[in-house]
């Protein structure tokens, strides 16, 4: 799938849960880090290094920045990184249109994503039921798993990335919990070490 197909079906699907759900329901897509999801809007893109000075200098110009006129072509590119605008992301801002919020799971993460979940098991029955191995057959077989999965299985995918979650948010307490007593601790070394050259 392609970044612009991914955004027509973002809008399109955007426009369709508004209408079924009206305007007060809060809805929330959530995706993954793909390149196809973030594809930046034109205005926050970054200059690209093989661009020519003239471009660059024209990118720095239209986000306002002034351009010394002696500087190099690696000398502007840092002034443009140093000045990049906030990213907006195009997927983002057609979901906005119909007031929708994007969120996407953190890079690298599948396990806080029940849809990878889900895709492990449907693989799985793909595998298991598949005896002739043509892909007709494959389709057919991802479209009967689709079909018959109901809201039992759909609510342990859920329930599976939510305790997934649970225990990273327990580490990071218990691992902050241990860094604050290893700062203590050294503070009390260290205010020890003071006193014995004083």
């Amino acid at each position: 799938m392609g970044s612009k197909h991914f955004v027509m079906w973002v809008d399109r699907t955007s426009s369709l849960l508004r209408k079924q759900l009206g305007k007060r329901e809060k809805i929330v897509l959530v995706i993954d880090n793909a390149p196809c999801h973030n594809r930046l809007t034109e205005d926050t893109m970054p200059p690209k290094r093989a661009w020519r000075k003239e471009l660059i200098t024209e990118s720095l110009k239209r986000h306002r920045v002034s351009v010394p006129t002696k500087a190099t072509k690696a000398e502007l590119l840092e002034l443009a990184f140093n000045n990049l605008p906030r990213k907006r992301y195009v997927v983002d801002e057609e979901a906005g249109k119909h007031d929708i919020d994007i969120l996407r799971l953190p890079v690298k993460h599948c396990i806080f994503n029940p849809i990878e979940l889900a895709w492990a098991c449907m693989k799985n029955y793909v595998r298991d039921n598949n005896i002739n191995f043509r892909l007709s057959d494959v389709r057919y077989l991802a479209e009967q798993w689709m079909t018959s999965l109901d809201a039992k299985p759909a609510t342990a995918y859920l329930d599976h990335a939510r305790n997934i979650e649970n225990m990273f948010k327990k580490a990071d307490s218990f691992a902050e919990q241990i860094g604050e007593e290893i700062v203590s601790e050294d503070e009390e070394v260290d205010s020890e070490e003071e006193e014995m050259f004083d």
